[in-house]
Formats: structure tokens, C-alpha cells, sequence
């Protein structure tokens, strides 16, 4: 007769093992949470800070996130460059001060990519992150029009703007009937069959920010309409 040279495993042993790979696992969950949450944190207090300039951009990998999001970076630094009659710094001098921050965004994946406008660019003729904050109030808005004038339906305007509130573009929004002071909102205006009608820019002489033409609430009667009041 042959025997085995293995013996079962003490249950109890067994059971202490358990325990640990289950604590182990519990612990390290809540730091990936912690993590996340650290990394929203950050990027939240960005974007409210005139000294940086960023670009969120989520792709199908994080690897194809992270370049998409440092190739768009680099355009607006060109860009910001030109408006500020600055020449933008370039090559490793520019890379090592660039950041990004990266996490997954339901199958995707999220890039952050910022840096300070201090050292972005190189001569400027003004201060990079002056008051004015001028780069940074044509970021917000250029992200508001871009997605405002992609709707399609109104069903898609709560999801929309509520994203753009989350990732501070935006100061507040809310449907035009509650709105205390109307000039100063964007105009989102869509039928009863939820067709999107117009986007009406800010100010007491709106245009159709889809036309270019001068527009206002009043040609919409009997439609609804959301504001958005955009981040300065």
C-alpha cells in the first residue's frame, strides 16, 4: 500500500490564513479609494487655480489617455503662448514640468494632464497666472460651447451640464424660470418633444452661439430653457 507523503491542512490554520488575505484585500481597496479620492481632490483644486493650466481627456486606455491628454496640453500651451506674445518652452525643459494624473472612468480611462502657466512659457509680456486669468476663463468656455453645442436632445442636457459642474466649468446652472439673474447665464433652450432649439450665449443682446446671429429667449414661447453660468 502506498501512502501520501501530504498531509490535509489544519483548518485552523487554514482559517488564519483567510483572514489575512481577506484583511489584506479589505486594506488594500480602501487605499486604491483613498487614493481616487486624493486624486479628485487634486485635480478639483486645479482647476480652480488661475496658475495652472490642464486638460481632461478619457480614451479607451490609459496609455492613449495619458498621450491624448499631453499632446492637447501642448497645443493650448502654444496657443497661450501666442495670445501672450510669450515663446513656449519646449522639449525636456517643458516635459518634466508637466503632470498627470490618471484613473479608471467606468471602462475607460481618465488623464489629467496639468502644469503651471509659469512654466509653460518663457518672455511673456505679461505674468503667466495674472489676475486677468485670461487662458483660463477661454478653457472654461471653450469646454461649455464645445459640449453645450453637441447636444442633441434635452434629454442629454442634465447629464451634460451636470459633468461640466463636477469638473468646474461651471459656477451653477438651473432651469431659466429660477434663475435670479438670466444676463449672465447661457441659455439652453429646447421644445416639449425635447428637441434642443438654440444656444443662447450671456448677456442682454444674446446671439445663437450655433448661427452667430442675434437671438433671444423671447422668439422660443412655450419652451423651456436651462442656464449655465460659466466659470471665470
Amino acid at each position: 500500500m502506498t501512502y501520501s507523503n501530504h498531509t490535509p491542512m489544519n483548518t485552523t490554520h487554514y482559517s488564519k490564513i483567510l483572514t489575512l488575505l481577506t484583511v489584506w484585500l479589505a486594506t488594500a481597496t480602501a487605499a486604491f479609494a483613498q487614493a481616487g479620492s486624493a486624486s479628485k481632490e487634486k485635480m478639483y483644486s486645479i482647476k480652480k487655480d488661475a496658475a495652472y493650466m490642464y486638460v481632461d481627456v478619457t480614451s479607451e486606455t490609459q496609455q492613449l489617455a495619458s498621450s491624448r491628454a499631453e499632446s492637447a496640453l501642448y497645443q493650448d500651451i502654444n496657443r497661450m503662448a501666442k495670445r501672450m506674445q510669450a515663446r513656449p518652452v519646449t522639449g525636456q525643459a517643458l516635459k518634466s514640468k508637466v503632470n498627470i494624473i490618471t484613473m479608471p472612468r467606468g471602462d475607460k480611462y481618465r488623464a489629467f494632464a496639468y502644469i503651471r502657466k509659469a512654466d509653460a512659457v518663457s518672455g511673456a509680456s505679461a505674468p503667466a497666472g495674472a489676475p486677468s486669468a485670461q487662458p483660463v476663463v477661454s478653457q472654461h468656455r471653450e469646454v461649455v460651447t464645445s459640449r453645450l453645442l453637441a447636444l442633441k436632445s434635452g434629454g442629454e442636457i442634465r447629464g451634460c451640464v451636470s459633468k461640466l459642474k463636477e469638473e468646474g466649468h461651471l459656477e451653477s446652472f438651473n432651469v431659466y424660470r429660477n434663475i435670479g439673474n438670466p444676463t449672465q447665464y447661457v441659455l439652453i433652450v429646447y421644445d416639449q418633444q425635447g428637441g434642443i432649439q438654440a444656444i443662447l450665449s450671456e448677456g442682454p443682446q444674446r446671439k445663437n452661439m450655433r448661427t452667430g446671429a442675434a437671438d433671444d429667449i423671447a422668439n422660443y414661447r412655450g419652451m423651456g430653457a436651462i442656464g449655465v453660468k460659466i466659470r471665470k
